[in-house]
């Protein structure tokens, strides 16, 4: 039980920091552009006027308040959307909502929203900022390809990480770097574009151009360095001390793995599912391949770890 307080302390203060960065790197990426814009209307003596520069800095470190607070309150509806789930009703899977307060009650939380992606593909989720506003995804194919106890077990590995407080903190990871990422296909389209681009645009945007292009895939990087391969071990022994039974999610694992149809979904939210997703490129990138990048642990490692604990009795 220590082990598991001290996780949700370290994400609460991970949380924190992270927010932090990202204020001062908006804030860094925002003056950047307006100086230059404003050294192109007034000269490049503006970047002498201390008054300006104080003026531009602090405007700046508004702006990216709001969008970090922005992406903060938006984060889950973001990811929802970015994945295209819907919201299901009680009336409409009463045993999928049965399973969801089960492992609620289980893990000592409030019963998360329940929504559902419309994909035969086999894969979950959760979101939101902490366990009183979280929401579980399932895929359509992992409701109906499971058994009871397996749909319950994953559910369970969603529910330990809103309980850890790891959910919120790969929220405000996906809505913060989705930003960047937008930022950087932008700035991409602008400069691969058919039409030529004018050269007095090219000018005003080459310092954000370089800083952007370069920031995306390195905190692309950071997004699965933030995901620990032990985030995901805790979350699958937590799930096992939920059900009292690892060896219902050793084969929910094993099910979804043979799958045949991969879900596809964004790199920034990549890390939020039970098992890593293809990406957008068509590039599914090898489950096995015990990389140090890789945002999930091997699938094979996790059902041994999970039937190395046997059966846990009551």
């Amino acid at each position: 039980m220590a082990q598991f307080e001290s996780l949700i302390a370290a994400n609460k203060a991970k949380s924190a920091v992270l927010i932090g960065l990202f204020v001062l790197f908006y804030t860094a990426l925002f003056f950047v552009l307006v100086m230059t814009v404003l050294a192109g209307v007034y000269g490049w003596a503006i970047v002498h006027d201390g008054a300006a520069l104080l003026t531009a800095l602090l405007g700046c470190h508004i702006v990216a308040v709001g969008l970090a607070a922005a992406c903060c309150v938006g984060g889950p509806g973001l990811v929802i959307s970015a994945v295209g789930a819907r919201p299901v009703l009680r009336l409409e899977d009463e045993m999928l909502y049965d399973v969801v307060d089960e492992m609620a009650i289980a893990a000592g939380i409030q019963s998360p929203a329940v929504y559902m992606i419309d994909s035969s593909a086999m894969n979950a989720l959760a979101t939101g900022l902490g366990p009183r506003k979280a929401a579980i995804i399932v895929t359509r194919g992992l409701r109906d390809g499971l058994t009871r106890d397996q749909l319950q077990a994953v559910v369970g590995h969603e529910m330990a990480r809103i309980r850890d407080y790891d959910i919120q903190l790969m929220t405000l990871v996906a809505g913060l770097v989705g930003i960047v990422v937008l930022l950087a296909e932008f700035v991409k389209a602008l400069f691969d574009s058919e039409e030529r681009t004018p050269l007095l645009v090219g000018v005003l945007l080459a310092p954000l151009a370089v800083p952007v292009l370069l920031a995306a895939p390195a905190l692309g990087r950071l997004i699965q360095l933030g995901v620990s391969r032990e985030r995901q071990f805790l979350a699958d022994a937590a799930a096992a001390q939920l059900t009292r039974y690892p060896e219902a999610l050793a084969g929910a694992l094993e099910a979804m793995a043979s799958a045949a149809a991969p879900f596809i979904a964004n790199r920034a939210v990549a890390p939020l599912f039970t098992i890593r997703p293809a990406s957008y490129d068509g590039a599914l990138e090898e489950e096995d391949d015990g990389s140090m990048w890789s945002s999930h642990p091997p699938i094979a490692e996790r059902i041994s770890r999970l039937r190395s604990i046997g059966n846990i009795e009551g």
